[in-house]
């Protein structure tokens, strides 16, 4: 669960927003530092500089196709569509007009809120967080950030990141099979 919220991943929805935050870090440690203030903080629209354009890109394509949705059910007031586009769009905090034009910054932000929301104490667990250390692949366009919970490394969930240009951005969709 930690892995999924770090990598901006919320298994239930799989959508993301934001708009400021200055992009990536010029190394591992520090985009981990900046998502790791996003996060504690709850600045949720920050962390969209922090994800790569590859995730952003599906982010975009996701609020694309939640947006149409949307439209489509705008008429049924009392459809079963309707009633979860009106839950989700609450769980989110996006009124459900703005549903009609959710792009993919307002989708990341908005999966924030809802798992901030689902559960309460994860947020206390990122904030106890710390690096620890980072692997670097041989070609140098991929790493993986580890990070110390109450003093032990945790080893099995490591936050995959992706090298664009001089910046080191979250590979939110490692956990989809589907980031580098």
């Amino acid at each position: 669960m930690k892995r999924m919220l770090w990598t901006g991943v919320v298994g239930l929805l799989v959508t993301l927003v934001g708009c400021g935050g200055g992009g990536g870090g010029a190394t591992p440690r520090e985009t981990f530092n900046r998502l790791k203030n996003a996060l504690t903080d709850k600045k949720f629209e920050d962390v969209w500089d922090l994800i790569s354009t590859e995730s952003q890109k599906y982010f975009e394509d996701q609020a694309a196709d939640i947006a149409k949705k949307a439209e489509q059910v705008e008429r049924e007031s009392e459809s079963q569509s309707r009633i979860a586009l009106e839950n989700q769009a609450r769980m989110m905090e996006i009124p459900i007009e703005k549903m009609k034009q959710l792009d993919g910054p307002a989708l990341v932000a908005g999966l924030y809120r809802m798992a901030a929301k689902d559960d309460k104490d994860v947020w206390g667990t990122i904030s106890r967080t710390k690096f620890s250390r980072d692997e670097v692949a041989p070609d140098g366009k991929t790493a993986k950030v580890f990070v110390e919970l109450d003093g032990i490394v945790q080893e099995d969930s490591p936050i995959p990141m992706v090298r664009e240009g001089d910046q080191w951005k979250l590979d939110a969709l490692a956990d989809l099979g589907k980031g580098k």
